[in-house]
């Protein structure tokens, strides 16, 4: 098809300024930081969080991609909606000078620098990403705490852009579990461990290679820096510290709650007190019923497979209400305990990984063996 005179003048235009265009191309390649934050107070805040700033002669302020957007004034809804797998997280652009402010004044939280070593065209293909990500189309993405969260999507970004620099991680195994760095953000709160080893399955006790750990910020500052020989730059310091706490206290909660269990069981096994054995029974059959309500609620609520593939359901049953009735506790009560015998010798051979599920089934064993006792010696007046 033949060119009309208008055209090849633009063309003409075009390839005079391409020389132009170029500098100005040049002048405006852009700086990119990797920006990482220690842990806050806040329960979503106890992993750390991260962030990547562009700046260029346009933005002298820089433009701060952050992923890890949320409705956090609805906490509760927002907590449930993360564990049934269906949390909407965004992400928003903010420059760096007010984003750095927030976490290092009003969240008094750590907050590290990279600038990142890449070459020009791959700054470029990065910051053309991240502008993508910003879209309103394709700024919302289904949160999961482990697999595509706020870190690992900035990890993927570098990635793709550094020719593979951060995916040589996976050939590098780790000697920690997803369930031992999970405890380590929760360290200062024993009751939100002992919640954790009682509903996150066996799917977490796997031990992760290095691109998985990633999920954490520190953990990618660390291999940024190794990649990259980019050391980070403190920005802020927390001014108070953080709680300290040792994550192995979920497990103690849990062996003293088995242990209540069992002295339970054992109170509502005596027949010389009557009034004993009635609260006793009635603590016994409520603890174990609602704990078993949590448990299994919260297997068949959740899509999510750290929560599904749970061995609790094994030990905890909300069917357990059945110990209330003097008329099926004792069948019922022999029919669990050669469940929880079968339960206890599988975690022993190793078939089931969840140290808890072991402490909770002696616990629950011992409870229901001393509170089942043969129909025939029952107290008549029951």
């Amino acid at each position: 098809m033949a060119l009309t005179r208008r055209p090849l003048v633009a063309l003409g235009l075009a390839a005079l300024s391409l020389p132009a265009m170029a500098g100005a191309q040049t002048d405006a390649d852009p700086e990119i930081s990797l920006i990482t934050m220690g842990p806050g107070d806040d329960l979503f805040a106890r992993y750390g969080h991260g962030a990547l700033c562009v700046r260029d002669t346009l933005t002298p302020q820089g433009r701060c991609y952050n992923y890890g957007t949320a409705e956090f004034d609805s906490f509760q809804a927002l907590l449930w909606d993360v564990l049934r797998g269906r949390a909407r997280f965004w992400v928003s652009v903010s420059d760096e000078p007010q984003m750095v402010a927030q976490y290092a004044r009003v969240e008094d939280r750590t907050v590290w620098r990279q600038v990142l070593p890449y070459p020009a065209a791959a700054r470029r293909r990065l910051a053309a990403r991240l502008a993508l990500d910003a879209l309103p189309e394709h700024r919302f993405y289904v949160y999961h705490h482990y697999r595509d969260n706020c870190t690992t999507r900035l990890r993927d970004h570098l990635d793709a852009v550094s020719d593979g620099a951060l995916s040589t991680a996976r050939s590098r195994a780790t000697q920690r579990t997803w369930r031992e760095r999970t405890l380590e953000g929760l360290s200062s709160e024993v009751p939100l461990l002992g919640l954790a080893e009682l509903l996150l399955g066996h799917t977490l006790d796997a031990p992760m290679n290095r691109w998985e750990e990633m999920f954490l910020p520190a953990v990618l500052r660390e291999e940024v820096q190794r990649a990259t020989g980019v050391a980070p730059v403190v920005l802020s310091t927390r001014a108070h510290p953080l709680p300290e706490g040792e994550p192995g206290r979920g497990l103690a909660l849990l062996g003293v709650v088995s242990a209540a269990l069992a002295a339970l069981g054992l109170g509502a096994g005596q027949r010389r007190s009557r009034a004993l054995s009635l609260a006793s029974r009635a603590l016994l059959v409520t603890a174990l019923s609602l704990v078993g309500l949590l448990v299994w609620g919260m297997a068949a609520a959740s899509t999510l497979p750290e929560l599904r593939a749970n061995a609790m359901v094994l030990v905890l049953a909300p069917t357990d209400l059945a110990l209330a009735w003097p008329s099926t506790w004792a069948r019922y009560g022999r029919a669990r305990m050669v469940g929880l015998v079968l339960v206890i010798a599988a975690w022993c051979v190793g078939w089931i990984s969840q140290t808890a599920v072991g402490l909770m089934a002696i616990g629950v064993l011992l409870a229901i063996g001393a509170f089942s006792q043969p129909e025939e010696s029952l107290p008549r007046s029951w």
